[in-house]
């Protein structure tokens, strides 16, 4: 593994809380907070189309 980023939706209810990651694995990327879908925030789809994601997954 080159890289690991903690991308989450702020509304997502499944998601761990921001920083919850790198307490117990410091190498952990924090990008910042997106907003992907406002009624449904935990969706694969949108996770997958949004470009902090995708560009995550190109430069990796």
């Amino acid at each position: 593994m080159r890289r690991w980023v903690d991308l989450a939706d702020v509304g997502d209810f499944v998601a761990l809380r921001k920083g919850e990651l790198t307490r117990v694995f410091p190498e952990v990327e924090q990008l910042p907070d997106i907003s992907i879908a406002p009624w449904w925030p935990h969706s694969v789809l949108d996770y997958l189309r949004h470009p902090s994601l995708s560009g995550a997954v190109l430069t990796s």
